[in-house]
């Protein structure tokens, strides 16, 4: 796939759906009509119109699958199955045409930093070597795999020669475990993943509600990209979304049905601090979501040592401090509460240790709260 998304043509979607002779052809108009439309005036039209006419090409094409739904569980005959096979491709490269029309319509109000004061975040630490130190079409490993194995080796990563030296003894190391390769999306791949903001809701296309458990990350123009860890011999981080480059956060979302259950900044490559979160949050709600139910976890920075007493791990302090995961101090809260108290200032510290029952837990859940815990 190259940088921009495919649209097959209107003579390559009848001959896809063609049994020989234009039998039965009149219930494929509207997909041959919405072709027809955007091969020859979608150089010309407005992003408005060509947007439209995608969003009636998709309807039409879920039309025609829901109405023939019946026959190809049962005795479809091989004209028909055909077409499915035909209008299944057809409604990814619509839905591809689709969110690249809406990522370059954010693209073109400008970047959040420079349009809306946003401070946006660059991968952290060491992790800055996955994007600057690699040869610009050459594949790498990820930076956690090089990271990990340096500090498996005793190799010390202080600066840029340091990383190269412990990635190349990483890709020659037969023994390494993991992979070699990590996953950075073009432009067109990432519009697979792009999340449309419409009515209210989060869409995968303007016909299909969002429905994931998995990575995300809202790029410099407020983009917001979200997929379930996809398996493949790359290794899948946060910076594979926008390629290493800026975001305004990155973490892990869950969007039922179209609205965000619960969202948080836990990016190890990023590491997005308060401020970047409420700005996420920020955009969405500027995009018409309802964030009132929206969980919101958020971790702040490290805790004190006086802090480890809290830890909903380890019973004792001296356990908590031979823990090799971060000791955080974590924000619990609805969408609108975060928003209100990013730092989570005059909310009480809840002790996860004291819970006596799932019931506690759930309503400890429920209520604006810090806790102290480990966060990988």
């Amino acid at each position: 796939m190259g940088s921009q998304p495919h649209l097959q043509s209107l003579r390559e979607f009848q001959r896809a759906t063609s049994g020989g002779v234009f039998r039965g052809r009149d219930e494929l108009e509207p997909l041959d009509y919405s072709l027809s439309q955007l091969e020859e005036y979608g150089a010309t039209m407005s992003s408005a119109d060509r947007l439209q006419m995608l969003h009636f090409a998709l309807k039409a094409g879920r039309d025609w699958l829901a109405s023939k739904q019946t026959k190809l569980a049962n005795n479809a005959t091989a004209l028909v199955r055909k077409r499915e096979a035909a209008i299944k491709t057809l409604l990814d490269q619509m839905g591809d045409q689709y969110r690249m029309e809406s990522f370059r319509a954010n693209k073109g109000r400008g970047r959040l930093d420079q349009t809306q004061g946003m401070e946006l975040k660059g991968l952290a630490g060491n992790y800055i070597f996955e994007a600057t130190a690699q040869p610009k079409g050459v594949a790498h490993p990820s930076a956690s795999n090089v990271l990990h194995y340096a500090e498996q080796q005793g190799m010390a990563v202080r600066h840029k020669e340091g990383y190269i030296a412990a990635r190349d003894a990483y890709l020659a190391d037969d023994n390494r475990g993991g992979a070699t390769e990590q996953l950075y999306y073009n432009r067109a791949a990432r519009m697979r993943y792009l999340l449309l903001m419409k009515k209210g809701k989060l869409w995968t296309d303007p016909t299909t509600l969002a429905d994931l458990n998995g990575a995300y990350a809202m790029d410099e123009y407020g983009n917001l990209f979200a997929q379930e860890t996809p398996d493949g011999d790359r290794a899948f981080n946060h910076s594979s979304f926008c390629r290493g480059k800026q975001v305004a956060c990155a973490g892990i979302i869950h969007v039922v049905a179209g609205e965000i259950a619960s969202i948080n900044n836990m990016s190890g490559h990023y590491k997005p601090g308060a401020n970047q979160l409420a700005n996420a949050l920020r955009i969405l709600l500027a995009n018409g979501l309802d964030l009132a139910q929206t969980a919101v976890m958020c971790a702040l920075g490290p805790g004190t040592t006086a802090d480890r007493k809290h830890c909903g791990v380890h019973l004792k302090p001296e356990d908590c401090l031979q823990a090799p995961t971060p000791f955080m101090k974590v924000v619990f809260a609805k969408g609108s509460t975060f928003l209100a108290s990013p730092s989570g200032n005059g909310l009480p510290i809840v002790d996860p240790k004291t819970f006596k029952s799932s019931a506690d837990a759930k309503a400890a859940e429920n209520t604006p709260h810090i806790e102290f815990n480990h966060v990988a």
